[in-house]
């Protein structure tokens, strides 16, 4: 199963980490104190992770730069992901512009060759 640090939006993330380092939120961790930054199914496993951190001996700062690393490393993720493209080929109906298949194939072979190459 999923850390539930993971499971949070990147709002959720922002919030606790926000909160860590102001002190408006520090150890020990209970659900109810976490239920202003995150949704309420959450907070329990949220508030357990933390704690659990927290008796590993991670400070607030400490955790607050753990969340934030996690926020950056899924802002390289995003940004590296490649794009979708939803391509039709075939033959052509009534209000469809599909494009001829070996046209298609040929244009996105020569997108991965030069992205190889590069």
């Amino acid at each position: 199963m999923d850390d539930p640090l993971i499971q949070l939006s990147d709002q959720e993330l922002s919030s606790i980490a926000s909160a860590l380092k102001s002190g408006r939120l520090s150890p020990p961790f209970r659900s109810q104190g976490l239920q202003r930054f995150v949704d309420c199914t959450l907070a329990s496993q949220v508030a357990d992770a933390l704690q659990l951190l927290a008796e590993q001996r991670f400070s607030s700062s400490m955790l607050a730069r753990v969340i934030q690393l996690l926020l950056a490393q899924r802002s390289v993720t995003a940004t590296n992901r490649p794009e979708i493209e939803l391509v039709t080929s075939g033959p052509e109906a009534a209000g469809t512009s599909n494009r001829d298949t070996s046209i298609v194939v040929r244009e996105l072979l020569h997108e991965r060759i030069s992205l190889f190459l590069s």
